[in-house]
C-alpha cells in the first residue's frame, strides 16, 4: 500500500498455499489455494464468509493505492495450471 515503482525481477508462478496435488484428491481439499485463518489480517475475509478473500486468492498482484508504478522488466506473472484448476475466476494484476 505504498506509493513507488514496482520492478519485478524473475518470473512468478503463482501457487499459494497449495494444497493436495494428488491427481483424485486436489477437489476434496477445502483448505489448499486459499487464505488461511492465520493469514486474516493481511487478507480480509480468509477462514470467513465475507470481506474480500473468502473465496480465495483471486489475483496475483492488488495494487492498492494511488501513484504506483509496476515494471514487469521483461518477466511475466503466470497461474500455475493446477491452481487454475481451482480458482477458474482470476485476474494477474488487480487496481484497486
Amino acid at each position: 500500500t505504498e506509493p513507488g515503482r514496482y520492478v519485478l525481477m524473475e518470473d512468478i508462478i503463482f501457487n499459494p498455499n497449495p494444497g493436495s496435488q494428488t491427481r483424485n484428491n486436489a477437489n476434496d481439499d477445502m483448505t489448499g489455494w486459499r487464505p488461511q485463518e492465520d493469514q486474516q489480517d493481511e487478507y480480509p475475509g480468509a477462514g470467513d464468509y465475507k470481506d474480500p478473500y473468502f473465496m480465495g486468492f483471486w489475483a496475483a498482484v492488488t495494487i492498492e493505492t494511488s501513484d504506483v508504478i509496476l515494471d514487469l522488466n521483461d518477466h511475466q506473472i503466470a497461474m500455475d495450471e493446477i491452481f487454475y484448476h481451482q480458482q477458474r475466476w482470476f485476474t494477474i494484476i488487480s487496481l484497486t
